[in-house]
């Protein structure tokens, strides 16, 4: 899976799930910044919903490591598991 696939689906469950659509300009911020109107518990959704939708499990590194409240990290932690 490319990449792109891969930022496209993370940024359409974003939408789907908690109803923010995340824009590549802050792909590389942290997502639970007050502009942006996340909270932790959203963060827990979408948790739960990529490992269904990807067919894939977190471990804990990466939610602290690779940071679990940035896009781009998310996206990484995903690309690691799917190739």
């Amino acid at each position: 899976m490319e990449r792109c696939d891969v930022e496209k689906k993370v940024s359409d469950i974003f939408e789907s799930v908690i109803g923010v659509k995340v824009p590549k300009e802050i792909y590389n911020e942290k997502l639970l910044q007050p502009q942006y109107g996340l909270q932790p518990r959203d963060l827990f959704a979408l948790f739960h919903e990529l490992q269904d939708v990807f067919d894939i499990k977190f471990e804990e590194a990466d939610l602290t490591v690779r940071r679990f409240d940035i896009f781009s990290d998310i996206v990484d932690s995903i690309m690691l598991k799917v190739q």
